[in-house]
């Protein structure tokens, strides 16, 4: 009996450490320097009446806009590279997906359009540890007029950028874009700079995307004065005639569309996974266009149009949600992840140009690496034999 005893003993002695050792074993270390990033965004402005001037004006007779889009941004994969001067560069892979549903509402159209452009994509960025980031983003997407099938039309955006950081005060960005947000397929150069820290007042003017005076109040609460475009193509039905000639050739239409964005966003974090923001204000140059596909089939480079319209400007409302999952990997003493992480959040997801606040904390983290004098005078105290 004894010895069933000192066996069961050591037995539980042996399953307790066994479970705490395999506990340990199998703690997840996080693995990426960026969160998984789902975004929630709306976007409306009221009903502008379009001036009979010819057929297609009068067929259309008035234009709204509301707009929804889902957005993912996912990290996975990521690679330190530690160098020979002890700096560590680093490479990140992430997918992009975004679900985008546009309703233009043309109250002259006896069918209802509600146009979809879905994307998914890869982005690649380097950053080498010093004063350099290179970062890629490639996104084919699809357009859809939700009623019908053979509206389906496939696309392809990319972004091709350098960053350099001059001092933590001055940032650079040269590259280049093929975007489809200013309503036609462009060619353009990227060129970006911005003054200030990130986590202090600083102005951004990132061409073509954004331009933004950015006031942190806090680390949770950020005031932005900012004016961007915004836009896209899209594929639409011809079965309400909109284009009348060469129907047999022409059952797709593309449309096309942007409009400059002003005003007023408010971004709050009130939880660490969780951020809201609110933009309101002005839209100006409101650009709204349609491309015969028969005569812009073959063509490489920018559409022509049969019909475009420019309104007048309108107020606008947009806000959303941004939840932040997983957690992340410390980066204290790891140079320019700060710079990373708002280039990544910056970019938005594909083409649709929207930026998601997240305030980086890196300063605080080397904050809590220092002890101060006193401390380390009673550490000594306390083992001084």
């Amino acid at each position: 009996m004894k010895y069933l005893i000192k066996t069961n003993l050591l037995l539980f002695f042996f399953n307790y450490f066994f479970t705490q050792n395999d506990s340990v074993v199998y703690v997840h270390i996080p693995k990426h320097y960026f969160n998984t990033i789902i975004l929630l965004d709306y976007y409306q402005k009221p009903e502008v009446t379009l001036a009979p001037v010819d057929y297609v004006h009068q067929k259309l007779k008035s234009y709204q806009i509301k707009q929804s889009t889902i957005a993912l941004n996912i990290p996975f994969y990521t690679k330190d590279y530690i160098r020979h001067d002890s700096s560590v560069a680093n490479f990140s892979l992430l997918l992009t997906g975004y679900f985008l549903s546009y309703n233009p509402n043309f109250s002259g159209l006896a069918e209802k359009h509600i146009l979809k452009k879905n994307g998914i994509g890869i982005r690649f960025i380097y950053n080498n540890g010093k004063r350099s980031i290179f970062f890629a983003d490639f996104s084919p997407f699809s357009t859809i007029d939700k009623r019908y099938n053979e509206t389906r039309v496939m696309r392809m955006a990319s972004l091709l950028l350098w960053s350099y950081s001059f001092s933590p005060k001055f940032n650079l960005r040269i590259g280049f874009t093929k975007s489809f947000m200013w309503g036609n397929r462009y060619y353009l150069p990227f060129v970006g700079f911005r003054i200030g820290r990130l986590d202090k007042v600083n102005f951004s003017l990132q061409f073509p995307r954004i331009m933004s005076l950015n006031i942190p109040v806090s680390n949770k609460f950020q005031l932005s004065l900012f004016t961007k475009p915004q836009g896209g193509v899209f594929s639409i039905s011809n079965k309400d005639t909109i284009y009348a000639a060469f129907l047999s050739e022409n059952k797709v239409v593309y449309l096309g569309r942007y409009e400059f964005l002003g005003g007023l966003r408010v971004d709050v974090k009130p939880l660490k996974y969780l951020a809201v923001y609110i933009a309101a204000c002005s839209s100006i140059n409101n650009f709204l266009a349609m491309y015969s596909l028969r005569f812009n089939k073959d063509n490489q480079f920018v559409y022509r149009p049969f019909f475009k319209n420019e309104q007048g400007k309108t107020p606008f409302i947009n806000f959303g949600i941004v939840a932040y999952l997983g957690k992340t990997k410390s980066y204290y003493n790891r140079n320019k992840i700060d710079e990373m992480i708002n280039l990544n959040n910056e970019m938005g997801v594909g083409d649709n140009n929207n930026k998601v606040f997240q305030p980086t904390d890196n300063a605080k983290k080397k904050e809590s690496f220092k002890v101060s004098n006193q401390e380390i005078s009673d550490l000594i105290n306390t083992f001084d034999y």
